[in-house]
């Protein structure tokens, strides 16, 4: 049985994970789970977003974003577009394909959001408060 926080974290962590896989084999949803937030955040932008922004809000390597970037632009499901001006400016946006998935995404998530709330119940808000003073110290 786990018994640390740390275990306990890392449980509940790979359970969630676990359902997610599961809902996107399901729904056919192409998207690996670690690429969600670059999906979640151009569909947050709603617009072209300029691919050093998308890199800064991100946080994740400037190679790593255009590996991901040109895997889901051969999908369909991202367009990327040079300006003809600077051909070092970049903008990605969603496609119509890739906005709908990211729609099944977020209705995904809602769902477990609602699960979890209701298992918490109360206690909803200590957990919240105690996770995000876990974040903020140099743990």
């Amino acid at each position: 049985m786990k018994e640390s926080v740390v275990e306990l974290l890392k449980c509940v962590n790979n359970r969630f994970n676990d359902n997610l896989k599961a809902e996107f084999k399901n729904k056919e949803i192409p998207i690996k789970l670690k690429h969600i937030d670059l999906f979640i955040i151009l569909y947050k932008q709603g617009k072209e977003t300029e691919f050093k922004n998308l890199v800064k809000i991100w946080g994740i390597s400037k190679s790593t974003v255009s590996e991901t970037i040109t895997r889901y632009v051969k999908l369909g499901l991202l367009k990327k577009d040079n300006t003809t001006i600077d051909k070092r400016l970049v903008y990605i946006s969603l496609t119509e394909k890739g906005s709908d998935y990211t729609e099944k995404i977020n209705d995904i998530t809602a769902k477990y959001s609602i699960k979890i709330n209701g298992l918490l119940g109360e206690d909803k808000n200590n957990l919240k408060n105690i996770l995000k003073t876990i974040i903020k110290s140099d743990v």
